[in-house]
């Protein structure tokens, strides 16, 4: 009775010890199995990115990474073959999509990269960016076009400003719509802008320039 028992708990210890293995094991492979890059995905052209690359298998001797729009910083060149990196850098250029992708035995990955169209502030309207008018007049709307570019999902905050030396510029109260309205009627030579933040990216860029001109 008591050799059987030894017998039952020997066998159970054995069998815990495969579970544990296998359990290791399997764990191990789902660390190194799949090779992954990670990076930006939304970039601009001519700025450098760095994208990282992981679950490379130990012991590896090659991978293959190549870039399809871009390349790889400080090199001409668009692949990298040889010893395994763990990151790598890459200037875009200035086609619309991009793409990395990665193989060796670590498996293979692909990521793609969409770019942003460069950021444009919007232009005013050429019928509004000169009005003359009399004391005591009141402006017409400044019409100006909607910013665009700058990012690839991006968010536009806009405020007027006002100037009278069209070199020291101040927010216009309010006026943070596309376009301009006049609520008060100016009293001398005033130049307006319109500036445009782009908020995910944090860049900002400025219309060009619109002068309401007073006269006698």
């Amino acid at each position: 009775m008591t050799t059987l028992l030894n017998s039952i708990l020997s066998l159970k210890k054995i069998i815990m010890r495969t579970i544990l293995f296998l359990f290791l094991m399997l764990g191990f492979k789902k660390e190194y199995a799949q090779v992954t890059v990670t990076g930006p995905t939304c970039v601009t052209p001519g700025i450098l990115y760095k994208y990282i690359v992981t679950g490379v298998a130990p012991g590896s001797s090659n991978m293959q990474i190549c870039i399809t729009g871009g390349l790889i910083a400080n090199t001409d060149s668009s692949c990298h073959q040889g010893v395994p990196v763990s990151s790598v850098k890459i200037i875009w250029n200035t086609t619309i999509t991009g793409n990395i992708a990665v193989s060796g035995s670590g498996g293979n990955y692909s990521l793609d990269v969409n770019k942003a169209k460069d950021f444009q502030a919007g232009k005013i309207d050429s019928l509004r960016r000169m009005q003359v008018i009399k004391t005591g007049g009141l402006p017409v709307v400044i019409f100006c076009s909607a910013a665009s570019g700058g990012n690839c999902a991006p968010r536009y905050v806009y405020q007027w400003e006002e100037s009278t030396d069209c070199l020291h510029w101040s927010n216009k109260s309010g006026a943070t719509l596309k376009d301009f309205q006049f609520t008060s009627r100016p009293s001398q030579t005033v130049y307006y802008r319109r500036r445009v933040l782009e908020s995910v990216s944090r860049t900002e860029k400025y219309s060009d320039i619109a002068v309401v001109s007073i006269t006698q």
